[in-house]
């Protein structure tokens, strides 16, 4: 048997890992739109595919799909005043979608009511009121129909409001949630979901200013608790993250480090981190979104205009599988835009006049195969370091064979990456692959702690289409431990071998 060591130099600092990224494609909507600021994706001709509405200055537009990715302009307003906000969604539902629209500084309300051709008919239900922003349409008190919900953005006066639909999409008059007639606190973003399993809405917002504000519905909203937050919070998303039935919020801070409220029940929360000090500095906007279908929770988040997607690796590890680095991005949504089972993403630059959707390029599930065993279970390393190993087996079920690159990158306590070992990997159809000895060397100055050993299958540089994983412990040492120092000094020794 022969064995190959390979001397590989190891980071643990805040880094982020090299892994294989996809490289996205970008598809230039036409035509372009002056000051495009807000999107969102979504079917507006209830055809089984993604569409696109943008907003400009003074536009409101959208874009119909025809399913693989080639989409028809349409214009909805052209003189709207000023750059409008908007929310798209089936208000009366008759399965298509219709949208809320108005602007900062215009106090009218439109509802846009999709005739089902590609027109709306107009509806104002809503009294006029002043700086009308962040507009969203929920059925709040869960009672069959959708009520309205905005913010008011007046330097004079800040406030969360909502009107209840009575019924035919005729509303209440206001009734506010929050009302600062000093304009104390600056209103920020919120979102709407049932954080106590009762059936009805509850909301989650910020202050903009480290605060976080959770009303609970009961009979109309009911002020909750504050939580306290070391950043300014421009971002908040409600969603169940960790899939254990009760929904938490994830939000965008600045400055790092990113993290999302988990909810424990009874409206109980604690902090997870998500994203590490120097990773986003600048984040304006956080997604948690199960972007490669893989059934747990990943994060697209924005910062500068560009956007970074970090895959869920599961344990509170996340790494960075999506970059997009145009900047001045101002907004975001995702969707399925050519018909190909994953998801990519719509942003409208704002200085460059455009919207553009970048397709997904990563491929999953192709019918290549990886899979990692260790030789131990646990794999535990003694506090003086040591060796410790696993088999890999690779199998091929399609046609064609080729040249895949085999990956692993180690993730040390602090979730921070070691540099990854690649191998050129030769694979044909029916012939599987096994390497029955791959060892790590681990020394004694490393930190003590759960570590994450994944192993990837990519076509290079574009996609990872396998991988695997499992956990390994390195033991404290008994008394001190050896500092970040003599961690650094041994970083060197850091050895793989290989056989087969």
């Amino acid at each position: 048997m022969n064995i190959h060591r390979i001397l590989v130099a190891v980071i643990l600092a805040n880094s982020l890992a090299l892994g294989v990224l996809a490289q996205p494609i970008e598809h230039v909507l036409s035509p372009e739109i002056g000051g495009a600021k807000y999107i969102q994706v979504i079917d507006m001709d209830n055809d089984g595919d993604s569409d696109i509405i943008a907003a400009g200055y003074s536009v409101l537009v959208w874009w119909e799909n025809d399913g693989t990715g080639e989409f028809t302009y349409h214009p909805i307003a052209e003189n709207h005043p000023e750059t409008p906000f908007f929310w798209a969604g089936d208000l009366d539902y008759d399965g298509d979608s219709d949208i809320i629209s108005s602007s900062v500084g215009d106090p009218v309300v439109t509802f846009r009511l999709n005739n089902g051709d590609g027109t709306f008919s107009l509806h104002y239900p809503i009294d006029p009121f002043n700086y009308p922003w962040l507009m969203k349409a929920a059925d709040v008190d869960n009672d069959g129909d959708m009520d309205f919900i905005s913010s008011n953005a007046s330097w004079f006066e800040q406030g969360v409001f909502w009107w209840e639909n009575l019924g035919n999409l005729v509303f209440s008059d206001s009734i506010a949630i929050y009302n600062d007639f000093f304009a104390d606190q600056m209103v920020g973003e919120y979102d709407l979901g049932d954080l106590d399993n009762d059936g009805d809405l509850d909301m989650v917002w910020t202050d903009v200013m480290y605060n976080i504000y959770i009303f609970e519905f009961e009979n109309g909203f009911e002020p909750g608790f504050t939580v306290p937050v070391g950043g300014e919070v421009y971002d908040i998303t409600i969603d169940d993250i960790n899939d254990d039935g009760f929904n938490d919020f994830a939000i965008a801070v600045f400055p790092d480090p990113q993290i999302y409220f988990r909810n424990t029940g009874n409206l109980q929360y604690t902090q997870t981190i998500t994203g590490e000090v120097g990773f986003l500095w600048g984040i304006d906007a956080a997604d948690p979104i199960d972007f490669d279908h893989d059934g747990d929770t990943d994060f697209l988040y924005r910062l500068g205009g560009s956007v970074r997607i970090f895959e869920n690796l599961g344990d509170g590890v996340f790494e960075t599988i999506f970059y997009l680095s145009r900047s001045g991005g101002m907004d975001m949504d995702i969707g399925d835009l050519d018909g190909d089972g994953d998801l990519d993403i719509v942003i409208p630059y704002h200085n460059d006049d455009m919207v553009i959707w970048h397709e997904n390029t990563r491929v999953n599930n192709v019918g290549v195969s990886l899979s990692i065993a260790p030789f131990n279970s646990p794999t535990v390393i003694p506090p003086s370091g040591g060796w410790f190993g696993y088999s890999a087996n690779i199998t091929n079920t399609v046609a064609q064979g080729g040249t895949y690159i085999g990956q692993v990158t180690v993730y040390g306590p602090a979730d921070n990456p070691n540099v990854p070992i690649q191998r050129y990997v030769d694979i044909q159809p029916g012939v599987p692959i096994i390497v029955d000895e791959i060892q790590h060397y681990l020394p004694a100055g490393y930190p003590s702690g759960e570590y994450l050993l994944v192993a990837r299958l990519g076509l290079a540089p574009e996609t990872i289409i396998a991988e695997d994983a499992f956990y390994f412990i390195k033991q404290p040492f008994p008394g001190n431990v050896p500092d970040a120092a003599s961690a650094a000094s041994d970083s060197s020794q850091f050895l793989t071998r290989i056989g087969r």
